[in-house]
């Protein structure tokens, strides 16, 4: 089994998180706009997007024979879907 060095990625992860939670949320006042229903559909989008990974990107890997193509197929959706959610919560 290879050992992945993950703590600088998952360092940055957190705090970028962190920074967004502490900024959006407490300082901006975000959890007095919060609606109940609105944080409880939020999670959906990304169960899609797992779900679209786990369909395509398993096709992808027995086409190709590679995980590489499942991993990417996740990385573009992620960012499709982040880049979507920013530009919606900025026009805000």
């Amino acid at each position: 089994m290879e050992k992945y060095d993950l703590w600088l990625p998952l360092a940055a992860l957190v705090g970028s998180h962190l920074i967004s939670l502490c900024r959006d949320y407490i300082l901006r006042g975000g959890y007095r706009r919060a609606a109940l229903t609105e944080l409880m559909s939020r999670p959906y989008n990304r169960v899609i997007v797992l779900h679209l990974t786990i369909i395509f990107g398993g096709w992808a890997v027995m086409l190709l024979g590679s995980p590489v193509w499942a991993v990417a197929f996740l990385v573009i959706l992620k960012i499709a879907l982040d880049v979507k959610a920013h530009l919606r919560h900025a026009a805000k």
